[in-house]
This record gives C-alpha cells, structure tokens and sequence, in this order.
C-alpha cells in the first residue's frame, strides 16, 4: 500500500506517512468489502472507478520509491552505535591523558650520575629533564635548586636512578636513601629560597634567600678536599657572628697573599657588609620570571664579596666557557707550554655567534692570540670548540682548580650533546678578577681591557652594560651567553678608582624575562658600593 499524496510506500499499522507526513485513512491501499447481497452497482463501479485512478496516477513514480524507508529502524540503530562509539572512546582518551597528567607531576623520576669528590667521597647530582634539581657534596650535604623544603616534604619520592636506568635510592623529603649496602641518608636539604638550613655557619636574608658565606681560610681548605661547590660550606664560631634573618659575616681581617701587579690582592675575598643581598635578590625575583638565580659580586678594592642565591653552585656555562678556557690558555703561555705566536689550524665547526668573516679563515693556520681575542671579543664558537680541542677539557678544568674554583666543569664542545658545560657564579667573577688583577704574566689588565668585552655587533652584548649606574663606567668588560631557559653574564667595571666583579646567572622557563631586573640590581650593586 502507498501514500495517496507522495506515493511512498506505507506499511501496515502506519497512521502517518513516513515521507511526506500525510495522515493515512485507516482503510487506505486495502480493499474494501461490501456486506453481502448489499452492494450497488454504482457503488461497484465507484471503487473501481476511483482504484483506476490511483492506478494510473501512480504508474509514473519510480519504481520502489520510498523503499529505503522500510530499513529507517536499522539507521537508527547504526547512529545509535557510532554515537555511543564515539562518546566511548572520547571518553578513553580524556581518561589516559589525566593519568598521564597526574604521573608526570606526582611520579617525576630523576637520574642520577655519581663521581668521586677529591676528597674521597661520591658527589651525587640529581637531574629531571629540566636539568640539575639537585646535588651533593663531598662532605654530603645536599643542595636542592628551585623548590623549598616544604614543597620537597609535600611531594611524592623521587626515584633516584643510575646512568643504567636502574634504581639505587628514593629522594623523600628532601633526603637521599640508598638502597645499597650503605644505608646512610644525607643530610637534609639546604635550600635557596628560605628552607630551614641546617648547616652550622649560615643565615636566611629577608627576602628569603638562603646564604652561607665562607672565611678566606675555610674557602682554602673546601678547594682543597672537595670536588663539588654544591655542598654547605662552613666557618669557625671565632670568625663569624650569625644574626636571625641577616647574611653571616666576617669581621677580623684575614691574611692576605701578595697584591698582583694591579695591586689587587689575589687571595680568596671575605664577605662584606656594604651591600644588602637580600635587596639584590629581591630585585631579581620580582622583577623577572627567574626560577633559579646566582648573584656574585666582588668589591676589588676591598677584596670583599657578597652573593646571593645559588653563586657557589654548579650551574650551566653556556657561552661563557670562554672565561676557563682564556684562563687555561693564560696558564700555558706562563708556563712557557705555548707562545701568543703558536700556530693552530682553524675548523669551521659550529654555526652560531662569531667572527662575521672566521669562516674564511677555514683550512688556514693562525696563531694563538688570534683564537682568544677573537672568542672573548665575538663570544666566536669556532675558536671555543678549536681550543677546547687543543688544550682538552681535563687541562681546562686542571687550571680553573689548580686555584681552587673547582666548579668548572667543562666536559664539551658548543653544539655537541652530553653533559653540561658547569661553572658557578662565583669562580666565574674571581677568574675575571684574576685575569684582570695580574695572577698571570701573559694575560692581564692590557689584554682585558682591549678584547674581554663582547663586540656592539653583536645581537646582545651585554645587559649589565646597559645599567645606568654602569653606562658612564671608565672601562667595562665582559662576556654574556644565552640559550633557552638562561641568561648569564660576567663583568667588570672600573669606575674613577673602583673596581668591581659583577657575575648573574639566571634560569627561568621558556622565554623568561630578565633585561630590566638585571639593570636595577646592577645599578643598585654599583650605587651602594661606591658610596662606601
């Protein structure tokens, strides 16, 4: 049977057309029946007349129109399954991506690489894949970067891992447990941003800011029995006195090496009470979106220094490997190993910062004193990587340590991947001091002052330099390096008749901002030092 409008077939039970929406008579496509021995014959003839009709009215629609109609049910259980399909594995999806959400924050594993301290015992730096969050002494403490004790304690163990992938410890609360046969923990953390410290001989500044300051003579003996700067450094009761919320100092005078020829002491500065650190700090981490800070600064004249942060940590060098790798070349040329004039063939190596024409240069032989001023002048990575090469990272470290800045850790060449490049931001602001105040023959004040400052060429040669209180400076010297997720810079600015070492290494997230923090601490440093 069909719809009398539309033609579409109808079934039977079917008070509405399923195509066209026409009300079906409830005796429409059957036959009808007359009651026997009662129907006319021009009732007869009516019906036939009328089933004529339709007849010939319908001949002409296509030929099972409205057919797929009759399997209307079966779409609709199709939909129904793909709906429910859908919803299901959308539903999977959301699923595993908030587990996978809640193991990477709650269940971050860490590596670890262990060595040997100089003193004898393993220096142990824990990494994520951000890099070193924290790592141990020789004498074992530990220094955790980036988080405080609280935030350490609320968190999930830490599974500490051998270079293999398997596991030899937890980090829980903020100390390491050795599955070994040595069942020592160290101690607790010390911590950068207002843990509870608990070395003896170190204060929190009011900004927070974790510092341990060191006598000249405890500096002396930690380079000699430690391999890491990572570890809490130590002073005696007589030589310091330690205030609730403020830096330790020392107050006697220490015994002093020989003045270099610029007349500046060379032995390891004491800490000053001129400059507010916390002030410093406090500039930095408001001001930027650093995670992670080192300040170092030393008053020369005075031969004091003050830091803040992380300064006597271990802490990625970038670019500014040239300063160890300058000071080993400065270490060789006094010992007669090499000449200014010694030949070294240059190796395009690296793309990158550098001598806009050093490319030419490959294949050819140039002498010494070209490959150093061109790096500290260009920040050039070809002279980094050839040197680095010529001299090796075991004699760059070797020289950097023979004087007790044993955080320089120089393992690679600009563009290879392994290990970082380590220095911390304190050895790097006395090796400029030293370079610069005569501590070698063969590199010094003349040297400095003409090529250790990046080229105005170049797309960022300083930030320090830019500071107010450093812009009108009688001589500025520096080098820079700048990768994703840090900022570094070391200085120094001679102005009228102070000379003073500036050193900030920064770490942040992707695309952190720091410029303008940099300049305020800076100028504020330069200020304060130089009404004292």
């Amino acid at each position: 049977m069909v719809c009398r409008k539309c033609g579409a077939r109808l079934r039977r039970g079917d008070k509405y057309c399923s195509q066209c929406g026409t009300k079906v008579a409830p005796d429409e496509g059957q036959t009808a029946k007359s009651p026997a021995g009662s129907a006319s014959a021009n009732g007869s003839s009516a019906k036939k007349s009328r089933g004529k009709k339709d007849e010939a009215y319908f001949r002409t629609n296509p030929e099972n129109a409205g057919q797929y109609r009759e399997n209307f049910e079966d779409v609709g259980e199709d939909r129904f399954h793909a709906f429910y399909m859908t919803v299901t594995i959308l539903a999977l999806i959301a699923l595993f991506t908030a587990l996978f959400s809640i193991h990477f924050f709650f269940a971050r594993r860490a590596a670890v690489s262990a060595g040997k301290g100089s003193g004898g015992n393993n220096v142990i730096e824990i990494l994520d894949g951000e890099g070193i969050v924290a790592s141990s002494g020789s004498d074992g403490s530990l220094q955790v970067y980036g988080e405080t004790e609280t935030e350490i304690s609320a968190r999930p163990t830490i599974t500490v891992l051998d270079s293999s992938g398997n596991e030899i410890g937890e980090l829980v609360d903020g100390r390491v447990h050795l599955k070994s046969g040595d069942t020592s923990e160290l101690p607790k953390a010390e911590h950068s941003d207002g843990a509870d410290q608990s070395a003896a001989g170190s204060g929190t500044d009011a900004g927070g800011e974790a510092l341990t300051e060191t006598a000249p003579e405890a500096d002396a003996a930690a380079a000699a029995d430690t391999g890491s700067e990572a570890g809490t450094e130590t002073v005696s009761e007589e030589e310091t006195e330690t205030e609730t919320g403020t830096e330790t100092e020392t107050e006697t005078e220490s015994e002093t090496d020989p003045p270099g020829p610029e007349g500046i002491p060379l032995e390891l500065p004491s800490p000053g009470k001129s400059l507010d650190t916390s002030t410093l700090y406090d500039i930095i981490i408001s001001e930027s979106s650093a995670d992670s800070v080192a300040i170092s600064v030393i008053d020369l004249d005075k031969n004091l220094f003050y830091s803040a942060g992380d300064d006597s940590s271990q802490m990625s060098a970038s670019a500014l490997i040239t300063v160890p790798i300058l000071y080993c070349a400065a270490a060789k040329l006094d010992a007669g190993e090499v000449t200014m004039d010694t030949e070294i063939d240059y190796v395009n190596s690296s793309g990158g910062r550098g001598d806009p024409n050093g490319y030419l240069n490959n294949g050819t032989n140039q002498p010494l004193s070209y490959y150093l001023q061109t790096m500290v002048r260009y920040s050039d990575n070809n002279c980094m990587n050839r040197l680095i090469d010529y001299f090796g990272t075991d004699a760059i470290n070797a020289a950097a340590a023979a004087d007790g800045l044993t955080s320089v850790s120089i393992s690679r060449k600009i563009g290879e991947t392994g290990s970082s490049n380590l220095i911390s931001a304190r050895d790097l602001s006395l090796m400029v001091r030293n370079l610069w105040g005569g501590r070698f023959q063969s590199i010094g004040r003349e040297f400095m002052e003409e090529y250790f400052r990046i080229d105005s060429s170049d797309t960022l040669p300083t930030i320090i330099g830019n500071a107010a209180g450093v812009a009108d400076a009688d001589v500025f010297m520096n080098q820079n390096g700048s990768i994703p997720k840090r900022y570094n810079e070391t200085s120094m600015i001679i102005k009228g008749n102070r000379r003073i070492a500036i050193t900030v290494m920064l770490g942040g997230p992707e695309g952190f901002y720091y410029a303008d923090a940099i300049q305020d601490m800076v100028n504020e440093a330069v200020n304060e030092l130089l009404a004292n």
